[in-house]
């Protein structure tokens, strides 16, 4: 996994959500698109918290992705009932 250097976010939301989306959108499979996607909607990195961590705190209950979206091990283990 490639990761974002830190003085990549001060250059603003459109450089380091592009990289995101490019780097998660090329992976193959259909879960790399869903994050690239995400990031796309709720991303926002002068906000508290990683990208995957704001994915996670999404609420949009009404967005057809909402049930697919990444989320920690931890909490679909705890999802299985």
């Amino acid at each position: 996994m490639e990761l974002i250097p830190r003085d990549e976010v001060a250059l603003g939301r459109a450089t380091l959500q592009e990289r995101i989306i490019k780097r998660e959108s090329s992976k193959p499979g259909y879960k790399g698109k869903v994050r690239a996607f995400c990031c796309h909607c709720i991303f926002d990195p002068y906000q508290r918290g990683t990208w995957l961590q704001q994915i996670e705190a999404c609420t949009s209950l009404d967005c057809p992705l909402y049930s697919v979206r990444p989320l920690p091990s931890t909490y679909r283990k705890g999802c299985d009932g």
